[in-house]
């Protein structure tokens, strides 16, 4: 029983620092200027698909973070 609740505690964080990650890029994006993946999904399609577009730029940040993390500032600082 308690290897469960650690296990969901894990994910909870893993969640938790994703959409931190989410809110810093989007945020740095909008401060800088630079169009971020979220407002690039917004962009041109209308309805559903832009609801749709929306959900899967925020899942992709959200679930995939440590991904953005290592393209956007670790490999640049190391190599």
């Amino acid at each position: 029983m308690q290897q469960r609740g650690d296990l969901a505690s894990w994910i909870r964080n893993y969640l938790v620092c994703g959409a931190l990650w989410c809110l810093i890029i989007n945020v740095h994006a909008a401060v800088t200027g630079a169009t971020s993946a979220l407002v690039a999904a917004s962009g041109p399609s209308t309805g559903m698909a832009k609801a749709f577009d929306i959900a899967q730029v925020l899942l992709r940040q959200i679930v995939l973070w440590p991904l953005e993390l290592w393209e956007k500032i670790l490999r640049p600082i190391f190599g």
